[in-house]
């Protein structure tokens, strides 16, 4: 290895260091590290820091250029016979494709990944590919397939001791079971793994956890986790901090506070100013908060709302939670209207 290409690999691992507390410092020494292997011809080091460069905007909700970053690596690895990071490639890109809309692809990158991972025996990464097919499934109506995929998922988990992956699993539990007693216990026990070892994750737990108080109209719980939530988060300015102030609206809306609720909504830019608030999920929340505050805006939300389920194709998935949950605030509309009449 020539002494470019090593100076190269301690800038990627000064960008690792750097990631959580400094990120832009980390995207520089991830450029120049770049440049230093194209330079070099070293093709298992650039596609290695594309690829970092790609969880860095994926992180900052930047999809399109993290899909370009991890497309432009997963085309590397291929050319270097490199079936391990072209299956750890496929998974990241399962995930940016899901948030970009195309369902399908995020499947079939994903049976690609697991595919690769069972096939040279990487129970580490096939873990973390088992759990993000799950959520897709979860999303899609297909729960039994999930939670299958799951159970496995959390045993290689445990056998590898991967302790913040099995977190990361059971989280993915939460969203795959109905009774709210059995999302609790699940909740609870992903809380006991971030508290030990991630601290953003840990109190993001805490969305999770009022969001499932909402769910149950533990209207003041909800609210006091949230706002504590958003205080941790606005110190890091993290995009978390929209997400919050959505569930914090509706809290509002559904407690009569609807002037709270609007002036909430309103400080969003354009109401889905980051791209992972444009999806069905949160576009039914804010349609939600204003059908509930009675503001003429809801219809535009529900046409968004629309236009979403038509991107994505969800018309496929009649069973998805996004149908579901956007055809019982639509019920819910109806039924206003009819009390009020």
């Amino acid at each position: 290895m020539s002494t470019r290409s090593m100076e190269a690999d301690a800038l990627v691992e000064l960008g690792m260091l750097e990631a959580d507390d400094n990120a832009e410092q980390s995207y520089l020494y991830y450029q120049q590290a770049l440049k230093i292997y194209q330079e070099e011809g070293n093709i298992s080091g650039e596609a290695r820091v594309r690829n970092n460069i790609g969880i860095y905007h994926f992180e900052r909700d930047e999809l399109q250029s993290a899909k370009e970053y991890f497309t432009q690596a997963l085309m590397l690895h291929r050319h270097d016979d490199d079936p391990k990071s072209e299956a750890l490639l496929l998974g990241n890109l399962s995930n940016v494709v899901m948030y970009l809309g195309d369902i399908a692809q995020s499947i079939e990158y994903s049976r690609k990944a697991k595919e690769i991972q069972e096939h040279i025996g990487d129970d580490s990464t096939l873990a973390r590919t088992l759990s993000n097919l799950a959520n897709t499934l979860v999303y899609i109506g297909q729960k039994e397939e999930a939670f299958e995929l799951l159970s496995r998922a959390l045993v290689l988990a445990q056998q590898v001791e991967h302790h913040t992956l099995e977190a990361e699993v059971l989280e993915q539990f939460v969203h795959a079971v109905d009774d709210i007693q059995e999302r609790e216990e699940y909740l609870r026990q992903v809380q006991e793994h971030y508290a030990e070892e991630y601290e953003l994750l840990y109190q993001y737990s805490f969305v999770t956890s009022a969001q499932l108080d909402i769910e149950a109209k533990r209207w003041s719980s909800a609210e006091q986790k949230l706002r504590t939530a958003l205080q941790y988060f606005a110190k890091k300015d993290h995009h978390y901090i929209e997400q919050i102030r959505i569930f914090l609206a509706l809290i509002f809306a559904y407690t009569g506070r609807y002037e709270e609720a609007g002036a909430l909504v309103s400080q969003l830019s354009d109401h889905h100013s980051s791209p992972s608030l444009q999806n069905l999920f949160y576009q039914t929340r804010i349609l939600e908060i204003y059908i509930l505050c009675g503001s003429p805006k809801a219809k535009d939300f529900e046409q968004q709302a629309r236009r979403i389920i038509q991107d994505y194709d969800l018309e496929k998935y009649p069973q998805s939670q996004g149908i579901i949950d956007f055809r019982r605030v639509l019920d819910m509309s109806k039924n206003d209207m009819l009390t009020d009449t």
